[in-house]
């Protein structure tokens, strides 16, 4: 009886593995879709125009792409690989990229937490909550831990404050580390927790690590895409049975397809911000980072802007950031850092496109990517942001999860500093009170979002600009526009404060003497409308006019008054344009003539229903000068914070 029952289960394996070998690619396909939602296949077009359409379609990986050989890696959905399948291009779907193995990812045989000692297992996702609030709770005074929103399945999502006054908001430059925004390319994972408790550990005794915790506010979010790792809800372990980790997150959705883009517009996925795009959109826009890295996996290479382009063939003629050299002079430290560690053996050395140093790439010469975070976040957000691929396995081995730490830990080191060099300031009035201002260069050296502005609390700008000799800007309304010019170092810190002088001259008034008990008749002169208060920061007059007399005074008392001049008008209060439908292209707008630099706070928009618009400030060339996307939550008539600075300028 035990032979047979031996000979049936012996069969039964070799049908299995038969019918595996037999399996067409979409019966492969299918079974993925049915089992994870998700489905790795490799693809060959016919052209490239056909390679640019699958593009729009599904999302290319970062494996064996080849726009010459028009062969890639790509990930869909059921919907997308439905559309991918009505093209009828050829495909292959195989075992190894659609499955990790269980050994290189095992909890086995290990003692719980002992992860964050020996760094060489993917935590559990408990052990990863468990250890976020542990940092935030052991140095209270170095980093504070916030739950910046839930994903679908209610796993929250953490980011990490580390500061030296970790409560404050200091003028200091606030940089911004994330990874494993897809939940298949996890190597940045437990890389970011190793990050965090280096430096927590070493703050204080490691000159390096405190100088940077000292002059740095740091937010680092280890974990973008929880679902996408874990999976099922109430899940805990990375790869466990029936819950492979996907590149998705639990609708389905890329997540680096998913947000603004310069050239694909706002939805240039056509889906609805998920919740993990939400959130990051509403804290970022809490921040002012200058500087940031998203970590992904499946290449060695730092990848910098742009990734978006108009064309279908990446042509750099449409792909260069207006601070390109900068970008290839941070990208290509990081990426000789990490050699150096590896002792220049074979890592980070990955070559995509002509003229690039080895271990850097321009992401739309490499592939277009649109709806990518990395664009966004240039383009709206005036944050310098490059993409990490940290690892040619998207889920490498554990075991060596420790030599991706020591290759990358310098370069993760030295890309923070890289936010308190170039140029910096404190921009105030002449009483030393911070201004909202705009800081730029001329020319086309800023476009694209590539100027910076104050802070408007404490008047303190990060601008990173590569080594040269610039005129650099500053412009803020009611005060004349200063031009400076100012030389930067790569490297090294330039400091640059500005006191920026109003434009509208104080009225002229004069001290009076009376005796105790009599009343003071005081008078102002200058065009406009004049007001008296009877502090400096009182916001209601005591009197609109040229004169005022005080009530009987029994002490010195200070008065203080202010003159307004009305500027002409800059804009119509109507709309021009000749639709009265809305379109996918805006066709009604308002034109704006200015005389001196004026802030555009705010506009009265009236929508049918919620959801998001964009909306742009371009000068009489059609120049993009400043871009938001505005997320209205209600229909209706509503104004819409803007806070543009408009330029003197006409149209």
């Amino acid at each position: 009886m035990k032979k047979i029952t031996l000979f049936l289960l012996l069969s039964f394996l070799f049908t299995g593995i038969s019918i595996a070998q037999n399996k067409t690619p979409l019966e492969n396909a299918n079974y993925y879709l049915r089992t994870k939602g998700e489905v790795i296949f490799t693809f060959k077009a016919n052209n490239k125009a056909q390679f640019h359409q699958v593009n729009e379609i599904v999302s290319i990986g970062h494996k064996h792409v080849d726009q010459n050989e028009l062969e890639a890696e790509a990930y869909a959905n059921k919907d997308q690989f439905q559309q991918f399948l009505s093209l009828g291009i050829p495909y292959s779907v195989s075992k190894s990229d659609n499955e990790i193995p269980q050994e290189f990812t095992s909890n086995a045989n290990r003692a719980v937490n002992a992860w964050d000692t020996t760094w060489d297992a993917y935590p559990k996702y408990s052990e990863y909550v468990a250890k976020m609030n542990y940092w935030a709770t052991t140095y209270p005074s170095l980093c504070t831990l916030q739950n910046i929103g839930a994903t679908p399945n209610g796993r929250a999502l953490y980011v990490l404050k580390i500061s030296d006054n970790v409560t404050s908001d200091e003028t200091e430059p606030e940089f911004f580390y994330s990874s494993s925004m897809h939940g298949d390319e996890i190597t940045g994972y437990p890389t970011m927790l190793h990050f965090i408790d280096d430096i927590l550990t070493n703050y204080g005794t490691n000159t390096e690590i405190t100088n940077i915790v000292n002059g740095t506010e740091l937010y680092i979010c280890p974990l973008a895409n929880p679902d996408g790792s874990y999976k099922t809800t109430g899940n805990d372990i990375f790869n466990s049975a029936g819950n492979a980790p996907t590149r998705a997150n639990s609708n389905g959705t890329d997540l680096n397809r998913n947000y603004p883009d310069p050239i694909g517009g706002i939805h240039p996925d056509n889906l609805v911000y998920r919740a993990e795009t939400t959130a990051f959109l509403n804290f970022e826009a809490t921040r002012n980072f200058v500087l940031s890295a998203n970590y992904h996996g499946g290449a060695e290479v730092v990848n910098f802007p742009w990734d978006t382009s108009n064309s279908a063939t990446g042509s750099s003629a449409v792909s260069i950031h207006p601070h390109d050299a900068y970008f290839r002079h941070v990208s290509q430290e990081y990426a000789q850092l990490c050699q150096t560690a590896d002792g220049n053996l074979d890592y980070m050395d990955d070559v995509y496109g002509t003229g690039q140093f080895a271990g850097t790439t321009n992401g739309a010469i490499w592939y277009t990517v649109k709806g990518g975070r990395q664009d966004c976040n240039n383009y709206f957000n005036h944050n310098k942001e490059v993409t990490v691929e940290i690892s040619e396995l998207k889920t490498p081995a554990a075991v060596d999860l420790p030599s991706f730490w020591t290759r990358n830990r310098q370069a993760l080191l030295n890309y923070v500093k890289q936010a308190s060099y170039g140029l910096q300031g404190i921009v105030t009035d002449g009483n030393g009170n911070p201004i909202h201002a705009k800081v730029y260069i001329g020319s086309t050296t800023d476009n694209s979002g590539s100027w910076v502005e104050t802070s408007a609390t404490k008047g303190d700008y990060h601008k990173l600009q590569i080594a040269g000799t610039y005129n650099v800007i500053f412009e803020a309304p009611g005060y004349a526009t200063q031009t400076i010019s100012t030389t930067i170092t790569n490297n090294a810190a330039t400091t640059l404060n500005v006191t920026m002088v109003p434009s509208t001259t104080v009225p002229t008034a004069i001290d009076a003497t009376i005796c105790t008990g009599q009343t003071a008749a005081l008078t102002a002169t200058g065009t406009g409308t004049i007001r008296w208060y009877n502090s400096a920061t009182a916001t209601t007059p005591l009197v609109t006019n040229a004169n005022y007399t005080t009530p009987a005074l029994t002490s010195t008392t200070s008065y203080w008054v202010e003159r307004e001049v009305a500027l002409a008008n800059v804009g119509p209060a109507t709309v021009s344009g000749t639709s009265t439908t809305n379109t996918n292209i805006a066709n009604k707008y308002l034109i704006f003539n200015c005389t001196s630099p004026t802030k555009l706070k705010s506009v009265l928009v009236t929508t049918s229903a919620a959801g998001e618009i964009l909306v742009e400030l371009h000068n009489s060339a059609g120049v993009m000068l400043e871009s938001k996307v505005i997320r209205l939550t209600a229909s209706g008539s509503q104004d819409i914070n803007l806070d543009f600075f408009l330029p003197v300028a006409n149209g």
